[in-house]
């Protein structure tokens, strides 16, 4: 109930298939796997298919915003936008195995004038580390995040927070970690 009023529409999104991730949550690993796989593809797919609500149903963001201007997706979306633009500039080194640490905060700054994160930090870890290093980081994720109900909740928290710039609270992960090497009631 305390979600609701944020407006904020990944949180409330996540809150609403709460039910579905619980029923999923207590399957075998290989199912929790799939859903998490399933989940990072539509999470990646969040602004393109944000733009196209905007585009074709305007009125649907005139709900949380007075002048029917989404604003903040704006500015989301150019992010998104001129990160995914600029790696696609970078040599074939450096799309393998990445442009640097903040690389992609520097990038931004360069070209927005302003200090601001990417809001996707799928592209922000891609941009920065590289293809290799982003393949083998979400591997890992999926082995942890598969293993257990516990690890599965812990996951889907931690993958929707990548869009509120959360890649590097790692207790998401160290809690993953824990509850990976505890053994829990699979029923």
């Amino acid at each position: 109930m305390l979600i609701l009023p944020t407006v904020t529409r990944l949180n409330i999104a996540f809150y609403l298939f709460l039910p579905f991730f619980l029923f999923f949550a207590k399957k075998n690993r290989l199912i929790r796997l799939v859903v998490l796989l399933i989940y990072m593809t539509l999470l990646n797919l969040t602004y393109p298919v944000y733009n196209s609500i905007i585009k074709n149903y305007p009125s649907l963001v005139e709900v949380r915003y007075e002048s029917g201007r989404d604003a903040s997706f704006g500015l989301r979306y150019a992010l998104f936008n001129k990160t995914l633009e600029k790696f696609s500039e970078l040599t074939t080194n450096e799309k393998l195995l990445g442009a640097g640490n903040e690389a992609s905060r520097n990038m931004i700054k360069a070209n927005f004038k302003s200090d601001l994160q990417t809001h996707n930090d799928f592209i922000r870890f891609l941009f920065d580390f590289g293809i290799i290093p982003t393949l083998m980081f979400l591997t890992f994720l999926l082995i942890i995040f598969s293993k257990n109900k516990a690890t599965f909740m812990i996951g889907l928290i931690y993958l929707v927070s990548f869009y509120h710039n959360m890649l590097y609270q790692l207790i998401f992960i160290l809690l993953a970690i824990y509850f990976f090497k505890i053994k829990l009631n699979e029923n």
